[in-house]
C-alpha cells in the first residue's frame, strides 16, 4: 500500500477484483511492467508470473513483490524479447508450465540502442525488440488459441509514439539501422498498433480478447540504455512534469479489471494520452498500413 500513492489506491479501489486469476507480464522487472504486477497483486490475483530476461533483477523484483504481499505465488519465466527462438520457447513454456493463465500482459520493450547496432537476426535492435519480437510471440500464439476455451485477455503495451511516427516502409522505418532510436521506437510502435488491430480483427476464438494500452509519459525502466547517471535524472523529471509508472500501469489494470470486448484500447486521458486516468480510446486510420503485417511476417520467414 505504502508504495502507492493514495490518489492511485483510490482509483485501484474503483476497479473489479483480479482474485482467483493468474496474469503473465512480460519486462516485469521494473517501470510500468513492476508496477502493472504490484498493482494485480494489490487487486488480489492468485497467481502472477513474471516474464523477464535478466534473472538477478527478476529475483529482485520477486522478492519486493513477496515483501509487500506474502500470501502471493510467483513464479519466473526467462526469456529474451531480441532473441527470436527464446520469443517462442517462452510462447511454449508458458503452456507447458502456465497453460492455466488468464490474461497475458506484453509489455517488455525498449527504448535506444546504439545507432547502427542490429541483432543476431540483422534487425536493428529497437525494433527487433518491439516490433519483431512481438510478432513472433504472436505469430507462436496461433498455436495455441485455437484450443482456448476459458476468457483470455492478451494485452499489448502500446505508445503514445506513434502520433509522431513517420512511417514510410518496411525497409526504411524497421529495417535501417542508420535511424536514430527516437525514429526506430516511434515506427517499432507502429508496427505494434498494427499488430494489435491485425489480431483483434481475424481473431476467431470468442475466448479470446485482443487488447492494447499507453501508459502515457511514464517513468520507466526502458530509458535503461542511456548512461546511468542520467536516468534518474530523466525518470525524476518525468515523474514531475508527466506521471509515474504506477499511474501509467493504470490504463493496463483497467483493461485487466473491467468489462472489454475483443478490440478496446485505453490510453491515459489528457491530450495525445501523455497522462492522466485511462479512457477510451481508437486507432487513427493513418496509423493502420496495409500489408504492413505480411511484410513483416514475410521477414522472419526462415524463422517460422
Amino acid at each position: 500500500m505504502n508504495l502507492m500513492k493514495k490518489k492511485i489506491v483510490n482509483y485501484l479501489d474503483k476497479l473489479h477484483s483480479l482474485e482467483g486469476k493468474k496474469i503473465i507480464i512480460t519486462g516485469a522487472n521494473s517501470g510500468v511492467g513492476f508496477s502493472i504486477a504490484k498493482e494485480c497483486l494489490y487487486k488480489g490475483c492468485k497467481s502472477l508470473v513474471l516474464a523477464c530476461r535478466n534473472e538477478t533483477r527478476a529475483n529482485n523484483a520477486k522478492n519486493q513483490l513477496a515483501k509487500d504481499y506474502p500470501d502471493s505465488k510467483i513464479d519466473i519465466i526467462l526469456y529474451n524479447q531480441e532473441n527470436l527462438e527464446s520469443d517462442k520457447s517462452f510462447v511454449d513454456d508458458i503452456f507447458k508450465y502456465h497453460s492455466d493463465f488468464d490474461y497475458l500482459v506484453l509489455n517488455a520493450g525498449v527504448f535506444n540502442a546504439k545507432k547502427g547496432k542490429q541483432n543476431e537476426y540483422g534487425f536493428p535492435v529497437v525494433s527487433g525488440v518491439n516490433a519483431f519480437g512481438l510478432l513472433a510471440i504472436l505469430k507462436q500464439l496461433e498455436i495455441y488459441l485455437p484450443n482456448i476455451d476459458k476468457e483470455t485477455r492478451i494485452v499489448i503495451q502500446g505508445s503514445l509514439g506513434i502520433h509522431f511516427a513517420r512511417y514510410k516502409n518496411i525497409e526504411k522505418s524497421l529495417l535501417n539501422p542508420n535511424k536514430n532510436h527516437f525514429y526506430q521506437y516511434f515506427n517499432s510502435k507502429i508496427a505494434d498498433a498494427n499488430l494489435f488491430h491485425f489480431y483483434s480483427i481475424n481473431n476467431q476464438n470468442p475466448h479470446v480478447k485482443f487488447l492494447m494500452c499507453e501508459p502515457g509519459i511514464a517513468a520507466s525502466n526502458i530509458i535503461r540504455n542511456y548512461p546511468k547517471w542520467f536516468i534518474p535524472i530523466a525518470n525524476g523529471f518525468i515523474k514531475t512534469v508527466f506521471q509515474t509508472s504506477d499511474m501509467g500501469a493504470l490504463s493496463c489494470m483497467y483493461l485487466l479489471t473491467n468489462y472489454v470486448s475483443n478490440g478496446e484500447y485505453y490510453r491515459p486521458s489528457r491530450i495525445f494520452g501523455y497522462k492522466g486516468y485511462p479512457k477510451k480510446a481508437y486507432l487513427n486510420k493513418k496509423i493502420i498500413k496495409s500489408n504492413m503485417i505480411d511484410e513483416m511476417t514475410n521477414c522472419l520467414k526462415n524463422i517460422f
